[in-house]
């Protein structure tokens, strides 16, 4: 099993796609992605066009309110389901696996895009080795893509970085 879990992760461009405006796939990955985070508050989407912009929302302790604790309780859910049905070394073995050798490329791809700032390269390539880390989770449990890990995962596969709410706004990059 963890030898097959590498293999759920697809073709990406991590941070490629940030700042710009988004096109009709993305909107829907966007529209999709609110929709299984059912956050009441996430009216409508928009984009921080700069990296300057995004670390502001990251650094806003208002920005994760609802969302982030939402997200955490579906992982915190899943891992119990998983490490009850396969065991909690042979979970840890799967997800190290869907994750390993992706490093090295997400903080490549976000070093370039962010002008070199290692911190801010560091902050994005780990969320996005997490959404690697938890659409495998949500994957494994029998989840399909209208699940909101695997929703997630989408945008940051399509070059997209979700970075949290302002007011009814959810804010991409």
């Amino acid at each position: 099993m963890a030898r097959g879990a590498a293999a759920i992760v697809l073709g990406e461009r991590w941070f490629s796609r940030l700042g710009l405006p988004f096109d009709e796939t993305e909107a829907r990955l966007a529209a999709g992605y609110l929709d299984a985070s059912n956050l009441p508050a996430a009216r409508d989407f928009a984009i921080a066009t700069n990296w300057r912009e995004a670390e502001a929302i990251m650094r806003d302790p208002q920005s994760g309110a609802g969302w982030w604790e939402r997200e955490e309780a579906e992982r915190k859910s899943l891992m119990r389901q998983m490490q009850q049905r396969i065991g909690p070394q042979l979970l840890l073995e799967t997800l190290t696996c869907a994750v390993d050798g992706h490093a090295e490329s997400t903080y490549a791809s976000a070093m370039k895009s962010c002008g070199g700032d290692e911190a801010l390269a560091k902050v994005a390539s780990g969320a996005a080795l997490t959404s690697i880390h938890l659409r495998a989770l949500a994957l494994l449990a029998g989840h399909g893509e209208q699940h909101v890990f695997v929703q997630k995962y989408a945008l940051y596969a399509m070059g997209r970085f979700p970075l949290g709410m302002r007011q009814s706004t959810f804010i991409f990059f």
